[in-house]
């Protein structure tokens, strides 16, 4: 019996080949140690080497990511993994297309897993699975692949980040002017567009109290007058 590469194995015997992956999400200085004790639980005392993948770098190295033939998977998790926030609906779009056959329903959800876990690491929120594959069905039962997904994902992505700022602003002005200033600003941000949360973001700091605050925010949203 013998290795791809013609290297015989030694007595012919059954050989394993044991791989560990770990996910870093930052440099761990106490990697090396960690390991070996890994290596040690599993009883291989003869191996005792270990390779870091540093998936940022790779995902920057084009020449090598195109040499990876496509539909690899260590590949799209190297790029999601690397990804801005603002390119993972597109990233986990690609996947679910690429893997969408009920064979690859353990991996659909595992990259929207990682990928949950990413944003929520960012303080953004990721729609449920459920909705993922409804939108992958409907691509599928159109039989073309278009760019619904794509576009959804990322809508849901720009109002998950406007939700986001929102929520920092209305903390803020909480912390200024209190907190009844800071639940009644929350309540008129809800559903504000991006380039009036900056606004607000201005406000904050200009206004000298949270009734002005509030009052600047209707006038602007029209609703002043109103008892919101």
């Amino acid at each position: 019996m013998e290795r791809r590469d013609g290297v015989p194995l030694a007595n012919g015997r059954r050989s394993y080949l044991v791989v560990l992956l770990e996910f870093q999400s930052e440099a761990d200085p106490d990697m090396a140690w960690r390991m070996h004790e890994h290596l040690y639980l599993l009883g291989l005392n003869q191996w005792q080497a270990y390779v870091v993948v540093d998936y940022p770098t790779l995902a920057g190295d084009y020449a090598f990511m195109r040499r990876l033939p496509l539909g690899n998977r260590q590949a799209a998790l190297i790029r999601l993994e690397s990804a801005p926030s603002n390119m993972l609906p597109r990233l986990l779009g690609e996947a679910f297309r690429r893997w969408s056959g009920p064979e690859s329903t353990g991996l659909r959800r595992g990259f929207h897993a990682r990928a949950e876990h990413l944003l929520r690491r960012r303080g953004l929120a990721l729609p449920p699975l459920s909705d993922y594959e409804r939108m992958l069905a409907q691509e599928q039962g159109a039989n073309e692949m278009t760019t619904l997904m794509e576009a959804r994902l990322q809508e849901w992505h720009d109002n998950a980040i406007a939700q986001g700022q929102a929520d920092l602003l209305s903390r803020q002005a909480e912390r200024r002017f209190g907190k009844e200033t800071g639940q009644r600003l929350a309540h008129l941000l809800d559903g504000v567009d991006a380039d009036r949360l900056v606004e607000v973001g201005d406000w904050l700091v200009e206004c000298a109290s949270g009734d002005e605050l509030l009052q600047r925010l209707r006038q602007a949203s029209g609703l002043l007058g109103t008892a919101r």
